[in-house]
């Protein structure tokens, strides 16, 4: 029972500390491409739906591929 309470008393500090850390960015702006000289990389970090598992067309059509599209050619996004 005692290394129950440690274990979950340890995923709730790392899961504030997690939170903590991403409320401190500034949200409100938005990233500016022209800022940057090469390529801005997005990572999409997901399970099968992200994948595009059941999709025909799954270049065209799952989550990263459009989300790529809608970025524009600056952006480099991809499927992990």
């Amino acid at each position: 029972m005692r290394r129950h309470v440690h274990r979950i008393s340890l995923i709730l500090a790392v899961v504030s500390l997690s939170v903590a850390g991403c409320a401190s960015f500034d949200i409100a702006r938005p990233i500016c491409p022209g800022c940057y000289s090469e390529t801005i990389r997005v990572a999409c970090v997901g399970d099968s739906i992200t994948f595009g598992s059941g999709f025909k067309f799954r270049n065209r059509d799952s989550y990263p591929a459009q989300l790529g599209r809608m970025l524009g050619e600056k952006w480099q996004v991809r499927n992990f």
